[in-house]
Protein backbone atom coordinates (compact mmCIF):
# COMPACT_ATOMS: atom_id res chain seq x y z
CA UNK A 1 0.00 0.00 0.00
CA UNK A 2 1.15 3.34 -1.04
CA UNK A 3 2.15 5.99 2.15
CA UNK A 4 -0.15 9.00 2.33
CA UNK A 5 -0.59 12.04 4.48
CA UNK A 6 -2.39 14.89 5.52
CA UNK A 7 -0.75 17.71 5.73
CA UNK A 8 -2.42 20.36 7.62
CA UNK A 9 -1.32 24.36 6.56
CA UNK A 10 -3.01 27.56 7.89
CA UNK A 11 -3.81 29.86 4.93
CA UNK A 12 -1.21 27.98 2.22
CA UNK A 13 -0.06 29.03 -0.21
CA UNK A 14 1.60 32.21 2.07
CA UNK A 15 4.32 34.42 1.11
CA UNK A 16 6.56 32.45 3.78
CA UNK A 17 4.96 28.83 2.19
CA UNK A 18 7.76 27.95 0.47
CA UNK A 19 9.35 25.52 2.73
CA UNK A 20 6.26 23.64 2.97
CA UNK A 21 6.16 23.59 -0.67
CA UNK A 22 9.17 22.00 -0.81
CA UNK A 23 9.43 19.69 1.21
CA UNK A 24 5.75 18.37 -0.04
CA UNK A 25 7.67 18.20 -3.48
CA UNK A 26 10.12 15.87 -1.66
CA UNK A 27 7.85 13.73 0.01
CA UNK A 28 5.76 13.59 -3.24
CA UNK A 29 8.97 12.56 -5.40
CA UNK A 30 9.57 9.39 -2.24
CA UNK A 31 6.33 8.27 -3.65
CA UNK A 32 3.80 10.16 -0.49
CA UNK A 33 0.25 10.91 -1.63
CA UNK A 34 -0.28 14.11 0.01
CA UNK A 35 -3.84 15.23 1.01
CA UNK A 36 -3.45 19.14 1.14
CA UNK A 37 -5.61 21.38 4.02
CA UNK A 38 -5.83 24.55 4.75
CA UNK A 39 -7.92 27.13 6.73
CA UNK A 40 -8.73 29.21 4.21
CA UNK A 41 -7.28 30.79 1.14
CA UNK A 42 -4.78 33.59 1.90
CA UNK A 43 -4.93 37.16 0.90
CA UNK A 44 -3.90 37.74 -2.53
CA UNK A 45 -1.32 40.14 -1.80
CA UNK A 46 0.53 36.93 0.21
CA UNK A 47 0.69 35.02 -2.65
CA UNK A 48 3.59 35.60 -4.88
CA UNK A 49 4.95 32.23 -5.49
CA UNK A 50 4.78 30.94 -9.20
CA UNK A 51 3.59 28.06 -7.96
CA UNK A 52 0.48 29.55 -6.01
CA UNK A 53 -2.09 28.34 -8.21
CA UNK A 54 -1.39 25.22 -8.19
CA UNK A 55 -0.71 24.73 -4.47
CA UNK A 56 -4.76 25.99 -4.55
CA UNK A 57 -5.88 23.51 -7.14
CA UNK A 58 -4.48 21.02 -4.94
CA UNK A 59 -5.99 22.07 -1.36
CA UNK A 60 -8.87 21.80 0.40
CA UNK A 61 -9.77 24.92 2.33
CA UNK A 62 -11.93 24.37 5.43
CA UNK A 63 -13.15 27.85 5.28
CA UNK A 64 -16.05 28.84 4.37
CA UNK A 65 -17.30 25.14 4.80
CA UNK A 66 -19.72 25.64 1.67
CA UNK A 67 -18.84 21.79 0.43
CA UNK A 68 -19.42 19.35 2.65
CA UNK A 69 -22.11 20.78 4.61
CA UNK A 70 -24.01 17.57 5.17
CA UNK A 71 -21.32 15.43 5.87
CA UNK A 72 -20.37 17.96 8.36
CA UNK A 73 -23.42 17.86 10.02
CA UNK A 74 -23.39 14.02 9.92
CA UNK A 75 -19.65 13.61 10.80
CA UNK A 76 -21.52 16.01 14.43
CA UNK A 77 -24.26 13.35 14.56
CA UNK A 78 -21.82 10.72 14.66
CA UNK A 79 -20.04 12.43 17.82
CA UNK A 80 -23.60 11.60 19.70
CA UNK A 81 -24.63 13.95 22.67
CA UNK A 82 -22.05 13.41 25.00
CA UNK A 83 -19.31 14.72 22.26
CA UNK A 84 -21.93 17.66 21.68
CA UNK A 85 -21.95 18.41 25.45
CA UNK A 86 -18.52 18.28 26.41
CA UNK A 87 -17.72 20.81 23.33
CA UNK A 88 -20.14 23.02 24.16
CA UNK A 89 -19.21 22.40 28.06
CA UNK A 90 -15.48 23.85 26.55
CA UNK A 91 -16.99 26.43 24.83
CA UNK A 92 -18.81 27.91 27.61
CA UNK A 93 -16.49 27.34 30.48
CA UNK A 94 -13.49 28.91 28.44
CA UNK A 95 -11.96 31.49 30.87
CA UNK A 96 -11.49 35.19 29.93
CA UNK A 97 -13.71 34.32 26.49
CA UNK A 98 -16.36 37.33 24.71
CA UNK A 99 -19.44 36.43 23.50
CA UNK A 100 -18.43 36.76 20.26
CA UNK A 101 -15.32 34.60 20.93
CA UNK A 102 -17.68 31.89 22.09
CA UNK A 103 -19.86 31.93 18.96
CA UNK A 104 -16.09 31.57 16.86
CA UNK A 105 -14.99 28.66 19.22
CA UNK A 106 -18.77 27.35 18.22
CA UNK A 107 -18.35 27.96 14.42
CA UNK A 108 -14.48 26.37 15.21
CA UNK A 109 -16.26 23.16 16.05
CA UNK A 110 -17.62 22.63 12.42
CA UNK A 111 -14.60 23.13 11.11
CA UNK A 112 -13.05 20.48 13.29
CA UNK A 113 -16.04 18.02 12.29
CA UNK A 114 -15.11 18.90 8.34
CA UNK A 115 -11.19 18.11 9.40
CA UNK A 116 -12.20 14.78 10.83
CA UNK A 117 -14.68 14.03 7.46
CA UNK A 118 -11.42 14.81 5.69
CA UNK A 119 -9.39 12.96 7.18
CA UNK A 120 -11.66 9.59 7.69
CA UNK A 121 -12.79 10.19 4.12
CA UNK A 122 -9.42 10.28 2.71
CA UNK A 123 -8.05 7.35 4.71
CA UNK A 124 -10.08 5.02 2.63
Amino acid sequence: MKARIGYFIPEFPGQTHIFFWREIEALESMGIDIDLVSTKHPVSKIMSHTWTQEAQKITTYLFPPTQNLIEIFLEILRCGPQGWFRCLGAIFKAKGVSLSGRLRLFALAFIGAELSYLASRLQK
